[in-house]
């Protein structure tokens, strides 16, 4: 049986290799584009609502796991008309998922020539969820797999969450989480990072490791 995904957070730039290389590679590569998500209809707002302040990365307080479910119900209920008139303003829904699955596509298309790579979108707090991400993959045969957030700077309620999420949910591959600092440089990298992803990695990253990472690299 293969042991649970591992991810490690790396702050340099993984390797470069050739062509022939990566094309002798086995096995398609996946990549998740970690994303907050947001509510797909009116009826989601309050579920969405009350998944995000269930976040133990977001209410971390002492002694919080006695009433963090609680407070997460009574801020959806109280703030959920308000949220629920934001969103109608706009179309019925959060277009945050539209766009990241376009973001998906289009990444999956840059990398194609090159490497067999499936593009899957993991949301945080609304579908597609982790878990959802993770049996695309499975089902598609993915073995080796690399995080990209999508979260404009590491944070732990953000980046920190997603990658506590997927820790969270059991696993079958290995993992690269591409740090994505900076930003936009994390992007451009995105295809070197992904030929050389499938060695052995540590079992899993803390929360501290990656916050110290995080600030060496800032």
């Amino acid at each position: 049986m293969p042991g649970p995904l591992s991810v490690r957070y790396t702050k340099k730039a993984l390797p470069i290799m050739s062509d022939t290389a990566s094309s002798a590679a086995p096995g398609p590569v996946g990549v998740v584009l970690l994303q907050l998500g947001g509510p797909d209809s009116l009826d989601s707002v309050e579920p969405f609502l009350e998944n995000l302040f269930c976040d133990p990365d977001i209410i971390d307080l002492p002694f919080a796991f006695l009433f963090r479910k609680p407070l997460a119900r009574l801020i959806s209920r109280t703030r959920g008309r308000k949220v629920r008139e934001v969103y109608r303003r706009i179309g019925g829904r959060s277009p945050i998922l539209k766009h990241t699955q376009r973001q998906a596509a289009a990444l999956e298309a840059a990398l194609r020539p090159r490497i067999n790579a499936r593009v899957v979108v993991a949301m945080r707090y609304w579908r597609p969820f982790t878990e959802d991400a993770i049996a695309e993959l499975v089902d598609a045969g993915i073995e080796r797999v690399l995080l990209l957030p999508l979260y404009p700077q590491y944070s732990k309620t953000t980046t920190g969450s997603s990658v506590n999420e997927w820790n969270r949910v059991p696993l079958v591959s290995n993992a690269v989480l591409y740090p994505g600092n900076p930003f936009l440089n994390a992007l451009t990298m995105v295809p070197r990072a992904l030929l050389s992803v499938g060695s052995p990695l540590p079992p899993k990253v803390t929360r501290r490791e990656m916050e110290l990472s995080a600030r060496r690299n800032s």
